[in-house]
């Protein structure tokens, strides 16, 4: 399945309004690819097919998880919001054709991080915050991040995604926090190279 017929799937099963959003993560990991040394056509497919699952049913994607054994996770089966993450790396594997594991992994960790991503998961997990349609207090700041230090943005949109779970009252879950525990270590390392070689 090539791009084009991916997109003419996608828009039979997304809302308008998600469609949109999924378009223009595609474009916006596309553009930022190479701050991260990914494959542009990679960045691509992984933010066009990353909320693939997005309108599925609640209780619809719970019973796919639980019976396609894809995760035994007790936050995220706890918790709907991240239901179409786990169920969107089943679903562009099984009705998309997507087998490149890094694309399929960046799906998966796109609303929780991890710790250690690999950068296609990064730029998806950028893409999805900074596309153009986003709007909130913080944005601005955030694009001009993208692009003048990728480790500073991305524990800036994990400080963003912790502080917006806290004010919803869920859980965080814990790959969040060694996500961006992971950028942290390596922004203080960079320093200390940069103190030594002076």
């Amino acid at each position: 399945m090539d791009i084009l017929q991916m997109t003419q799937k996608l828009k039979g099963v997304l809302k308008e309004k998600r469609f949109i959003h999924s378009v223009n993560v595609s474009k916006t990991a596309a553009e930022i690819a190479h701050l991260f040394n990914v494959d542009p056509k990679k960045a691509e497919i992984a933010g066009l097919l990353h909320d693939c699952a997005k309108n599925f049913d609640k209780e619809v994607m719970r019973d796919i998880i639980i019976k396609n054994n894809l995760s035994k996770d007790e936050i995220i089966l706890s918790e709907p919001a991240l239901y179409h993450a786990v169920v969107g790396e089943y679903i562009a594997r099984t009705e998309y054709g997507i087998s490149d594991p890094d694309i399929l992994e960046a799906i998966f960790y796109h609303t929780i991080g991890c710790g250690d991503m690999k950068p296609l998961s990064c730029v998806i997990y950028l893409a999805d915050l900074i596309e153009p349609t986003r709007n909130w207090p913080e944005i601005e700041e955030l694009r001009r991040l993208t692009y003048e230090d990728v480790n500073l943005a991305l524990i800036r949109a994990f400080d963003i995604s912790i502080i917006h779970v806290i004010g919803k009252g869920r859980a965080i879950h814990p790959n969040t926090i060694y996500g961006r525990n992971s950028f942290v270590k390596k922004v203080d390392m960079m320093k200390l190279q940069n103190l030594t070689a002076k």
